[in-house]
């Protein structure tokens, strides 16, 4: 982990502007702190990661989020109304929170390290589902970034610290989010509603049939075309959710 850490530290002094505070380090508690932060990812997001070395990836820094339907490069500690009805955000001392009409909807802390940047967060809809998500650097010693994908309601969909060169840029399409980092490629999306009952049911079926016996000709079920089919034949493949 230190090896990426400096690596990406190296990546970032030009952003942090290589004075003082660029070329500063943090407490080594702080640093342990965000690099031992508990990820979060709910049961209903899948992610995968896949190879990109592309030497054209360009850094975005504050403007992560351009392709967003909307997109808030600084949220600082100055309130910033944004597009959700009566609802603001802002970013003071570590903590993150969007409000709406007075109530807080995300309340999220971050780890001490990141407290040196502004908040940069967009919103979008992807997989049918409305999402708030944001992104925050460390200071360029430390090379960590925090992401953070909520729905707008407030619920917590992904929560993760990554190496800075984990995140140089961040893509979306109406099907998913891609982190794009300098070798790497994290692919998010977001499982169907319909496809959890699914699952649900599979597990179901598939807990009971050690009780039907080993007969060939019982049926089994199938999925096909995104909904449940009986099927008879002994050599199909019946566990296509995964």
């Amino acid at each position: 982990m230190r090896t990426t850490v400096i690596a990406s530290a190296m990546l970032l002094l030009a952003c942090d502007g290589g004075g003082i505070a660029g070329a500063g380090f943090d407490r080594k508690a702080v640093v342990e702190e965000a690099e031992t932060y508990q990820a979060f990812v709910a049961p209903f997001v899948r992610e995968s990661i896949s190879p990109t070395c592309d030497k054209d990836i360009e850094q975005h820094f504050e403007q992560m989020f351009r392709q967003f339907r909307a997109n808030y490069p600084r949220i600082e500690g100055q309130a910033v109304h944004i597009e959700l009805g009566n609802t603001v955000a802002w970013y003071r001392n570590n903590l993150f929170e969007v409000q709406t009409d007075g109530k807080s909807v995300i309340t999220e802390q971050l780890p001490a390290a990141f407290y040196m940047h502004p908040m940069s967060m967009g919103i979008h809809s992807v997989g049918g589902r409305e999402i708030i998500m944001i992104s925050n650097v460390s200071r360029a010693t430390t090379g960590l970034y925090f992401v953070g994908i909520y729905g707008t309601d407030g619920t917590p969909y992904y929560k993760q610290v990554l190496s800075a060169a984990d995140v140089w840029d961040v893509r979306v399409t109406e099907e998913h989010i891609e982190i794009v980092g300098h070798c790497d490629t994290r692919q998010i999306s977001f499982e169907e509603p319909n496809n959890r009952l699914q699952r649900a049911v599979r597990d179901k079926v598939m807990a009971w049939t050690p009780l039907l016996g080993t007969a060939s000709n019982v049926p089994k079920w199938k999925c096909c075309s995104n909904h449940l089919n009986r099927e008879g034949r002994r050599d199909e493949h019946y566990d296509c959710w995964d």
